[in-house]
């Protein structure tokens, strides 16, 4: 692509760089959300910045987007991604620092054990079911228990995720989320519903996202999707 030697080099790489992201736009998977383009143009040069496009979907990272300008946050510069799509096996835990476009943290987490097997299937909202849920959460205060380091989360999706403190849906390292695991067993193991992280890296993690971030856990589950107020539609 030409532009003309007349143009100075910054203004060929501006315009070089805004084809680029209108091009990837269009490719992307469809995008159901109420942002404008020039929203999402903004996402998807953070994205690529990022390197997120070498691990997540677009469509995943524009939802989280999507919710983190829905709610107050302290810290709305931090934002973790889980995706749930993904098994267990591969690294599906996502830090990051949206204001230096940096991916702080890529690795590997465990879902609840009766959510499924190495892929996340089933989720709930409901104490003692030991499923994950989905949607969007506020990271709260640590605290050191019977999992060590540990970090409270409150969900802020009434009737799909508003449970998890009462359920003790905690983020903490567990030996069960780390490699050795994964290389004797060919998956992770499984917790009672929390994200569970490798022992590790889980207290740096910890320590980055507290008192006030956000969270967003995502799976394509129909249930969720036509019920959150972020992505149902007016109608329903």
């Amino acid at each position: 692509m030409n532009f003309g030697p007349h143009l100075p080099s910054p203004t060929r790489f501006f315009l070089f760089s805004a084809i680029v992201l209108v091009l990837l736009f269009l490719i992307s998977p469809a995008w159901s959300g109420t942002a404008p383009l020039s929203r999402h143009l903004d996402w998807k040069r953070t994205y690529i910045r990022t390197g997120l496009d070498e691990h997540l979907e677009y469509d995943i990272f524009a939802k989280a987007m999507e919710g983190l300008q829905r709610w107050d946050f302290s810290k709305p510069h931090l934002l973790t991604i889980i995706d749930f799509t993904r098994p267990s096996y591969e690294k599906r835990c996502y830090v990051l620092d949206l204001k230096r476009q940096d991916l702080l943290y890529r690795t590997y987490v465990a879902h609840g054990r009766n959510t499924g097997m190495t892929y996340a299937r089933q989720f709930s909202n409901t104490p003692n079911s030991y499923q994950s849920s989905l949607g969007f959460f506020r990271t709260g205060e640590t605290y050191r228990g019977k999992r060590g380091y540990s970090l409270r989360l409150d969900g802020l999706e009434e009737a799909i995720n508003d449970l998890a403190r009462k359920r003790g849906i905690v983020m903490h390292g567990a030996d069960y989320a780390g490699k050795s695991f994964l290389n004797k067993n060919g998956r992770l193991g499984r917790s009672l519903g929390c994200p569970s992280l490798p022992p590790t890296i889980h207290a740096r993690i910890i320590r980055r996202i507290k008192e006030g971030s956000c969270l967003f856990v995502y799976a394509e589950d129909s249930g969720y999707l036509s019920s959150s107020t972020v992505f149902a539609s007016p109608s329903g």
